[in-house]
């Protein structure tokens, strides 16, 4: 990221991480990502407020379980990488219209 923030200033990039600590959101900020993609082991609640104050939205990465993607998306996460596209598209849909939406 910091390499790509020195050839594009301007290029739209998020830190992808495997691990978890006030050190991440230290790399966002001074990398100025647009947002974070969390290794869906690391989705805590505490995590995913603290990047919330930060201001960064959240991708998670790699969300299976029906009920996990259920509950990350009821956290507000900006996106969710999974295996199984036909599950999260299901549970997409489930969560949207127990929203009203």
């Amino acid at each position: 990221v910091a390499q790509v923030r020195r050839l594009a200033p301007d290029a739209a990039c998020w830190l992808l991480t495997e691990t978890w600590g006030p050190d991440v959101l230290q790399l966002a900020a001074d990398l100025r990502v647009g947002g974070v993609c969390l290794d869906v082991r690391l989705a805590s609640e505490a995590a995913l407020g603290q990047l919330r104050a930060a201001g960064l939205p959240v991708i998670i990465w790699t969300a299976d379980q029906p009920a996990r993607i259920h509950e990350l998306l009821h956290a507000g996460v900006a996106g969710i990488i999974t295996n199984l596209p036909r599950v999260g598209v299901s549970v997409r849909a489930e969560w949207e219209a127990e929203r009203g939406g």
